[in-house]
């Protein structure tokens, strides 16, 4: 049968929040960005809070986002779809950046399922039908409250949310096992740290430094190859240790013809702009934009070495850049990059037994992307 939304769940939005309200800790404060990193299953750091007297506040007199409700990113990048769980209450979120699905209508509507549909192309295309802006886009509470949804029998609802609930739970157990090993990796990378004689060095001391390129765009037959090429958004997009491709790939002609090159399998992927700071390691022979200065790990050191050591250097390389619109760090200014690290002898220490994690580490990555693969073929197909 079709329902309109607000048939299914009340929807709407929160308090104002003003900027003399933020503290610097007590209960977290999401805007729009936070959200949708959460929605695309990526850590956050989050930095704002409000205080703990403030959300009784507001959950006595408007209420506050409880488990199972739903968000959904309305300014900007539209339509990302967040799924409320336990283990993120309590929080608050900015009003007008997202819009609020709860107080369900349980005799009509599984949560979940709405959370599955809204995730849909059949969702998305819902929602994009409601866009109104031409410069930013945006949805409302009363067009988003409008959308009409063809809804199966609450059985049925159950049947399809349960296969879905399945995949995202062996999803969430393989990010979380990541997670700890991480932790496990940076443990063994400080303790070496501290345990060592420390030299000091440049970045270029550790491996060759190269930056990539863009094949002119206007050249049809640069592109759509074979080599894979990475940008910043693509890494901004998927948080991996290891990263094989990016959403589009370049011809050997067009990798001829520009100044993009093709790093070997191990290179340590790193961020100069847009931001500075992500930082992957390559799976395969890969080409990116000129928005890396990555490493090629050539002169002793290993790849997975090199990794933890630019996590530890990030913030310092950060304040080393230049830029008024954004920061940029250059290639010559990451080489001549002072760093302090002990002899290669020492650092096969921290390999011996960090290796073997980050192989785990890649299995489960592995895992996750055939899962997500799967999820969204399913999505895809139910709906």
């Amino acid at each position: 049968m079709k329902y309109r939304l607000n048939d299914l769940a009340e929807v709407g939005s929160s308090k104002r929040i003003y900027a003399k309200e933020y503290k610097s800790s007590g209960i977290p404060f999401y805007r729009g960005k936070e959200i949708i990193a959460k929605s695309e299953g990526r850590k956050i750091d989050n930095s704002l809070f409000i205080s703990k007297d403030r959300y009784n506040t507001l959950l006595k007199k408007c209420g506050v986002p409880k488990e199972n409700d739903i968000l959904i990113s309305a300014v900007g990048t539209i339509g990302k779809v967040y799924h409320v769980a336990k283990s993120d209450i309590p929080f608050y979120f900015k009003d007008g950046n997202l819009i609020r699905i709860y107080n369900y209508n349980y005799s009509l509507i599984d949560p979940y399922y709405l959370y599955y549909l809204l995730k849909s192309y059949y969702g998305q295309n819902a929602i994009r039908k409601i866009e109104i802006g031409s410069t930013q886009k945006a949805i409302t509470i009363n067009e988003l409250s409008s959308i009409v949804l063809d809804i199966p029998s609450l059985q049925k609802q159950q049947e399809i949310s349960n296969k879905l609930k399945k995949i995202d739970a062996l999803i969430s157990v393989n990010s979380e096992l990541n997670d700890n090993l991480l932790e496990l990796v940076d443990t063994l990378f400080d303790n070496i740290i501290k345990c060592s004689i420390l030299y000091k060095a440049t970045l270029n001391d550790i491996g060759t430094i190269a930056g990539g390129g863009t094949p002119s765009k206007k050249v049809n037959v640069y592109w759509n190859g074979k080599i894979p090429w990475l940008t910043p958004k693509d890494l901004s997009k998927n948080h991996s240790i290891f990263t094989s491709k990016g959403t589009r790939f370049i011809t050997e002609y067009g990798l001829k013809e520009s100044s993009a090159r093709l790093f070997p399998t191990g290179t340590v992927l790193f961020s100069s702009r847009a931001p500075i700071g992500y930082i992957s390691i390559a799976k395969n022979n890969i080409s990116t934009s000129q928005g890396f200065k990555s490493i090629i790990p050539n002169k002793g050191y290993s790849p997975e070495f090199i990794y933890e050591l630019l996590k530890k250097e990030t913030p310092l390389i950060i304040r080393e850049a230049n830029g008024s619109t954004f920061k940029e760090i250059s290639g010559t200014r990451l080489k001549a990059h002072i760093v302090n690290i002990p002899s290669k002898a020492k650092a096969k220490y921290f390999d011996n037994s960090a290796l073997a994690i980050f192989k785990l580490i890649s299995k489960n990555e592995n895992e996750n992307k055939i899962l997500k693969n799967l999820k969204k073929e399913l999505l895809n197909k139910i709906f």
